[in-house]
């Protein structure tokens, strides 16, 4: 049964909860064969006791009948069952968990049940649920729409038809904000009749007054920052919105906002405009106090590289080492020794300590491609300011050929670091005395795009002709 529907949803029942699912499973309500029962205890038996893979239909067989000749179709039969009693299961529970969802059931089935009490006592339930929740996001304009559209079924002369209406435009609005802003968070390039459609939208919505829909708000001020990231009064606006009114959404909500602001960001940063840097450090820091980085209980390797990353260019670096020691053994286990060298040699090369530097990121495995490809960029620079000109040179032909073997870096990327290395070997061939060689180097790398630490060999370049200039 192994790769059956059967097995994929036993295996996301805990140990734990298999024990409501036998309760369920062998309630006569729902069930009569107990076929069935004795399948999902011979299952339970092979996981949890015997520690085995799913086991396969004909050991079900011989458990349930002995000796009888093999059943195909009755073995799947009962299985069938029991992937259907399991889906129940998981529905039933979620509903459970799920306290406005279930109460909206329990509303929809007294109206065809002509049970107007209940109705009643219910509808006022939610009602003030509703407006008790602090969220005023898709969500809450959805099931504030379900409830309406009970109310006018329930009572077509007073039901609140315009309030109905309401909360689906609300809804609807919301809902299509956030899967426009998903959606321009991951293309990088848009086709201009979607930069058509987009725009028409923004312009229906400029249409009305959201002062006091400040979700609906936030929204549009962060689709408007997607589409016009020169516009920078969009960011700065939803910036104080989001300050001022993040109890209004959900922390998923809060989250992606907060990822595409950062992706913004460094998009500002990537232009050049650095003054958008100590916005990218407190958002970090607010996204760690909120909790809005951790997933699956972890840190994420990437943003722990890149929070560090963001502190280190502030010169924030008691922040930096405290923040390493304390949030390292949250990363995923296999991964931990791997981000704490690198993130603490690259600490040592921002502080000048470059022989520190080296041991620890000499101690950088291949394991993660991020991690590998920026220790490797860093031993170059600190090689080169410690003038170790032999194990430069040697990483220099390493790494030229890793980078045009490496099958899973793009093109783009590639490039980006070839021409870095390049560059890297130039300046080190450099002799005192050379102004024209370095100035015409200088001139090069100006006009060369896709350079990684451009600025870094840019200062590099300027300090020998500088130091040649005063020399000569």
């Amino acid at each position: 049964m192994e790769g059956s529907k059967l097995s994929e949803i036993l295996s996301s029942i805990s140990q734990k909860e298999w024990r409501n699912l036998k309760v369920y499973v062998t309630s006569p309500f729902f069930n009569k064969n107990k076929h069935i029962v004795e399948l999902l205890d011979i299952i339970y038996k092979c996981r949890f006791y015997q520690k085995r893979e799913f086991p396969t239909k004909e050991y079900l067989w011989k458990k349930l009948f002995g000796d009888k000749n093999y059943n195909e179709q009755r073995i799947f039969i009962l299985m069938s069952k029991l992937d259907r009693l399991c889906t129940d299961y998981i529905t039933f529970q979620y509903i459970q968990g799920n306290q406005l969802t279930n109460q909206i059931f329990t509303l929809q089935a007294s109206l065809h049940r002509k049970l107007p009490k209940h109705f009643k006592r219910v509808f006022e339930t939610i009602e003030t649920e509703l407006e008790n929740q602090s969220h005023r996001n898709a969500d809450y304009y959805y099931n504030d729409y379900l409830l309406r559209v009970e109310e006018n079924y329930h009572n077509s002369q007073k039901g609140n038809l315009l309030g109905l209406i309401q909360s689906l435009d609300n809804y609807y609005l919301v809902a299509k904000l956030q899967y426009l802003c998903s959606f321009l968070n991951r293309k990088d390039l848009l086709q201009v009749e979607e930069q058509a459609e987009i725009q028409a939208f923004i312009d229906y919505l400029n249409q009305f007054d959201l002062s006091e829909l400040v979700v609906l708000k936030m929204y549009k001020l962060t689709l408007m920052t997607l589409v016009n990231p020169d516009k920078e009064e969009n960011y700065h606006t939803l910036k104080y919105l989001l300050n001022h009114h993040k109890d209004l959404l959900a922390k998923n909500e809060i989250r992606d906002i907060y990822l595409y602001l950062q992706n913004y960001l460094v998009k500002k940063l990537n232009t050049g405009k650095n003054q958008y840097l100590r916005d990218l450090f407190l958002l970090y820091q607010d996204m760690l106090e909120n909790v809005l980085l951790k997933e699956g209980g972890g840190l994420n390797l990437q943003h722990f590289k890149n929070i560090v990353t963001t502190a280190l260019r502030l010169q924030e670096f008691e922040w930096t080492q405290n923040f390493i020691e304390v949030n390292y053994k949250k990363l995923p286990e296999q991964d931990r020794e791997n981000a704490y060298c690198y993130n603490m040699g690259n600490l040592d090369y921002y502080q000048q300590k470059f022989h520190e530097a080296m041991i620890n990121l000499v101690k950088v495995n291949s394991r993660n491609l991020s991690y590998n490809l920026g220790a490797k960029s860093i031993l170059l620079k600190s090689y080169y300011e410690l003038k170790e000109e032999e194990a430069l040179f040697s990483l220099i032909h390493s790494f030229t050929t890793y980078i045009r073997r490496n099958k899973i870096l793009s093109d783009t990327n590639k490039r980006n670091y070839l021409n870095m290395i390049k560059f890297i070997k130039r300046l080190s061939k450099l002799q005192k005395g050379e102004v024209k060689k370095a100035e015409k180097l200088l001139q090069k790398l100006q006009g060369t795009s896709n350079v990684l630490e451009k600025q870094w060999l840019i200062g590099k370049i300027e300090e020998k002709i500088k130091t040649a200039s005063k020399t000569a």
